[in-house]
């Protein structure tokens, strides 16, 4: 890497380190430039907010476990897809301080959700859209991107607010099935899809989510 990516790696990974310690919101933007021994602006020119720290920590995250997916999966794009997003939704679930710092980071003071920028996805996106041969384009794409956080949102905030209201599976499965809406993938599909997921996972091959260390 030249300098300017080892410099990002080195803020995020100084980022991950007081977000998991401090709390997201506790965490100012001098602390992580003082740790990462830079100054305050040129942490501005790489990341202009706080936040966007977290976006780019989460997708770099989500990015290592549809990679390391695809070994296993043989090329399937949208199987990755599905195992990152179940890896991550089940760390969100059992790993209660990673949520947090998600959640602080995309929730306003007043409890408005601030949207989260999707367009890091867009390679994924086509890839899917090529295997499965649908007459998509990314402008197509975004609106059902935002339909499908919100009902995955909305379902997570139900899971969250009493969790003896269904099973750990359960919810995993619905909030990953709901992305499958994105792509206009048939309800049976997705589900043979999610099976071959299950297998997958519970196979052992893929380690467990560790958010201070890269193990994908």
């Amino acid at each position: 890497m030249g300098k300017r990516a080892d410099t990002i790696e080195r803020i995020k990974q100084n980022a991950r380190e007081l977000f998991w310690s401090e709390g997201y919101r506790k965490v100012t933007m001098q602390e992580i430039a003082d740790r990462s021994g830079i100054t305050k602006g040129l942490l501005t020119h790489y990341f202009p907010q706080k936040k966007d720290i977290v976006s780019s920590i989460n997708y770099q995250d989500f990015l290592s476990i549809y990679n390391y997916a695809d070994t296993l999966t043989g090329g399937d794009a949208f199987l990755n897809y599905l195992i990152a997003l179940y890896t991550v939704k089940k760390a969100f679930t059992t790993q209660p301080q990673l949520r947090h710092i998600s959640e602080e980071a995309y929730t306003k003071r007043g409890g408005e959700e601030d949207e989260v920028s999707s367009h890091n996805h867009d390679e994924m996106y086509l890839e899917i859209v090529r295997q499965f041969n649908i007459n998509m384009q990314m402008e197509d794409i975004y609106p059902k991107v935002i339909m499908s956080r919100g009902a995955s949102m909305a379902l997570a905030k139900y899971y969250y607010e009493d969790e003896t209201r269904m099973s750990l599976e359960d919810y995993l499965k619905q909030a990953v099935l709901v992305t499958g809406t994105m792509f206009e993938i048939p309800y049976i599909t997705r589900n043979q899809y999610y099976d071959k997921l299950l297998e997958i996972v519970n196979s052992g091959q893929l380690p467990e989510f560790d958010y201070l260390h890269s193990n994908f």
